[in-house]
């Protein structure tokens, strides 16, 4: 069983103080984050014209829609001593594979908001990030003060994260063609925690600014409001509650596909359709757990840390199998995706709840605003 603690790091100041402070705490990583920059760059050589044009269109595009995740990855660049625009290439990896219609899978996740003021997500990914999950607090020179679950080298919230008003965020990865140089979603939901208190202003911010596309965002704020953003780079929209039948009323949720009439036929389907197959499988699990029949006194913590644990039984029925489709607690190995992380928000409580490995045997630590400051071992009642 994995006892993995993660990485806390606190930060104060400007986008260039986040990125060099994040680098700075993070430098035992320096040989895995060059060696994940080097992947990506073999794969998507900037000798590449085409290569460099698209990442120099994006480039340009965040220096008009966010400057700030372009300071980060600079000032981790230095850090690290990486070439600067090896790192950009780096974290739009994904961008420039489905560019080449390339659907990538290996990224996949779940979440789960409910009307209770909760929000789960299952982050699930390449083992080799597992070793490189941090958790930042960040009290920024403008703006919300938030915490957030990411990945060493990487900027903004690359995973999900709640800010001092208790406004939380996660997103899951949707391979699409609706895509082009807006804003990523590890900076859509930097942006919504230092600038939103609330998930109508989430959703405004959201769908007025031109959004990357690749994905899903869930938000859900201290007075329980739900809701699932499809993000788009032509288009983005709002999941209609008429799209999740059976849930508990206000209920939001997002795996690996798009829902929406506007975006779903812009889902990139995989080579080995098993993929998707799992993604809706695993949105049907959600969907069949969060009803009120399930839940009549409501939905907490422990509730959401057994559905993040959830298997379903490998159709051998021998143990040790790995669980079969639609299990959110996904077991990848040593050479395939699974799930690295879970996080779990109380925006009423302003905590986060989190564990590095496989939920079902990883020990959860709780972190708030208010409090202990620092991470304490959860222990189940």
């Amino acid at each position: 069983m994995s006892t993995a603690l993660p990485q806390l790091i606190d930060v104060a100041g400007d986008d260039d103080a986040l990125g060099r402070i994040h680098a700075q705490a993070t430098i035992h990583l320096q040989d895995q984050v060059a060696r994940w920059v080097a992947s990506v760059e073999q794969a998507h050589p900037l000798t590449d014209p085409l290569t460099a044009q698209r990442v120099g269109e994006v480039i340009d595009a965040w220096w008009d829609l966010t400057p700030g995740t372009l300071h980060q990855v600079e000032a981790m660049a230095e850090v690290y001593h990486l070439p600067k625009r090896a790192m950009v290439t780096a974290v739009l990896g994904t961008y420039l594979r489905s560019l080449q219609r390339v659907a990538d899978y290996s990224d996949g996740c779940t979440t789960a908001a409910t009307p209770d003021a909760l929000l789960m997500k299952n982050r699930d990914n390449d083992p080799r990030f597992l070793g490189m999950q941090t958790l930042l607090r960040v009290s920024p020179d403008q703006g919300y003060a938030w915490l957030g679950l990411s990945t060493a080298g990487a900027p903004g919230v690359h995973s999900s994260g709640m800010n001092e008003t208790g406004l939380a965020i996660a997103d899951t990865h949707v391979p699409s063609r609706d895509i082009g140089p807006g804003v990523p979603r590890f900076s859509s939901m930097m942006h919504v925690l230092q600038e939103c208190g609330s998930t109508t202003q989430a959703v405004d911010y959201l769908l007025e600014t031109p959004q990357m596309g690749l994905g899903t965002l869930t938000i859900v704020d201290a007075s329980g409001n739900a809701a699932v953003v499809e993000c788009g780079f032509s288009h983005s929209a709002v999941v209609d509650s008429t799209l999740t039948p059976g849930v508990i009323p206000g209920a939001a949720l997002a795996t690996n596909h798009y829902v929406t009439s506007a975006l779903a036929s812009a889902t990139l389907p995989p080579d080995d359709t098993s993929a998707d197959a799992d993604s809706q499988a695993r949105r049907t699990t959600v969907l069949g757990s969060l009803t009120p029949q399930n839940h009549p006194n409501g939905v907490g913590e422990e509730e959401l840390r057994a559905l993040a644990s959830h298997h379903v039984l490998p159709e051998s029925g021998q143990d040790g199998d790995p669980p079969a489709s639609g299990s959110l607690c996904r077991h990848g190995g040593s050479d395939k995706p699974g799930t690295i992380s879970t996080t779990i928000f109380s925006p009423k409580n302003c905590t986060m709840d989190v564990c590095l490995g496989t939920p079902c045997s990883t020990p959860f630590f709780r972190i708030g605003f208010h409090g202990d400051p620092t991470l304490v071992p959860l222990v189940e009642s």
